[in-house]
């Protein structure tokens, strides 16, 4: 079960009020993965996007899984198909590690929109937050590897 004060303490949702949170609380649906398991798959479609809680994942591209990174508490995952025009997974995430989510489909995005609650707010200055950082990131590596210096994570 989540309690208010679970997602207090979390980055995402570090500017929201107690009385924001407990609004918002229904329109996540809680979850516990093993570790080993798929939590996205790279191409899917899909509209829902994760809040990690506990434990943590790695991201991979391509159909020889390259590693791009580990994500862990406090990440989200899957922002661009739930808040952009996507729909469709960008990378593979698999646990790695017991994790403990917070799945924040459409329906329920649209049901904190309808309640106008400031906790969308929040979501959405996240994931800009997150995807401007992935993107900086991103742009580093391949700006290394265009110089000949090492090569992406995962790659030989």
């Amino acid at each position: 079960m989540i309690e208010v004060s679970d997602l207090m303490g979390l980055p995402v949702f570090q500017r929201a009020s107690r009385a924001q949170l407990d609004d918002a609380l229904g329109a996540f649906i809680p979850c516990e993965i093993g570790p080993g398991e798929v939590l996205m798959r790279e191409g899917e479609q899909d509209r829902a996007m994760v809040i990690m809680m506990q434990g943590e994942a790695s991201v991979f591209i391509g159909e020889t899984r390259i590693e791009l990174t580990r994500v862990g508490p406090g990440e989200i995952l899957g922002d661009m198909a739930l808040f952009g025009s996507i729909g469709r997974r960008s990378a593979t995430v698999i646990t790695s590690k017991p994790c403990q989510v917070l799945l924040l489909e459409a329906e329920g995005l649209k049901h904190l929109r309808r309640r106008r609650n400031p906790v969308v707010g929040e979501l959405e200055h996240f994931a800009l937050s997150t995807a401007s950082r992935r993107l900086r990131e991103t742009w580093r590596l391949v700006s290394s590897v265009a110089v000949g210096e090492p090569k992406l994570p995962g790659t030989d």
